[in-house]
């Protein structure tokens, strides 16, 4: 998990962390880890998200191949975190975009950044 602090000047930035529910955009670049209830439950509902439809296998994936990612539910959980989500296929369009789908979370900036989210 990261935080992403963004202002027009640097002196209202004044923290390096974002509090639990502080946050007025929810990037789920890896829904795996956005769904998680550490990080997604535990909060306040955001104003807005973006989401990455992409789901990828985690670590436990390679000793248990049977798991079952529970996508949709996982991405309606984030949902429910952020009462206004875009369901976006980062991985795959920054894979077709610039040619390798580690693009995708700046990708998901970016489309966050034009649809006017980051405040």
């Amino acid at each position: 998990m990261s935080h992403v602090r963004l202002a027009p000047q640097p002196d209202d930035l004044h923290a390096v962390r974002i509090a639990a529910g502080g946050a007025d955009l929810l990037l789920a670049c890896d829904p795996v880890v956005a769904a998680s209830p550490r990080r997604c439950h535990g909060s306040t509902a955001n104003d807005a998200g973006v989401l990455n439809s992409n789901v990828k296998p985690t670590a436990a994936f390679i000793f248990n191949q049977e798991i079952d990612f529970e996508a949709a539910r996982m991405l309606q959980a984030i949902k429910a975190a952020a009462c206004d989500a875009d369901l976006v296929d980062a991985t795959g369009l920054a894979a077709a975009l610039m040619g390798d789908s580690i693009a995708a979370n700046l990708f998901m900036l970016g489309y966050a950044f034009q649809k006017g989210l980051c405040r």
